[in-house]
């Protein structure tokens, strides 16, 4: 088997891309392998077509759980029935602080990073 000629196309920047390209395409069809390395193959992986939505700021999460845990007092207050029948009124929950939201927030812009990196 004769083996194809060693080229100078090297991928330096966007300008050389067209002749990188054009020596993977004739190498690996050379090779046989071009339908592995097909970036257009109907079964190609394909790279996320968008940039990951930012992850929500320690602010913004520390209001998120404010929120939650103020939700069923909102709605003990909205209930328009009697005391008697609702029973009696909800303490106000403990508000929310950094230590409440620090490892998820951790998790979160870990996640962020991992999704950005792909």
């Amino acid at each position: 088997m004769a083996t194809p000629p060693v080229s100078d196309a090297r991928l330096i920047d966007r300008r050389s891309f067209p002749d990188w390209y054009a020596e993977l395409t004739i190498n690996a069809t050379f090779r046989g392998v071009w339908h592995l390395a097909d970036p257009d193959a109907p079964n190609a992986p394909h790279l996320i077509s968008q940039e990951p939505s930012l992850p929500l700021t320690i602010d913004e999460m520390i209001a998120q759980l404010n929120k939650e845990r103020n939700a069923p007092l909102v709605e003990w207050d909205e209930d328009e029935r009697p005391e008697a029948e609702k029973g009696a009124r909800l303490r106000q929950p403990r508000a929310a602080n950094f230590n409440d939201v620090k490892e998820e927030y951790s998790f979160r812009q870990k996640e962020y990073t991992v999704l950005q990196a792909n």
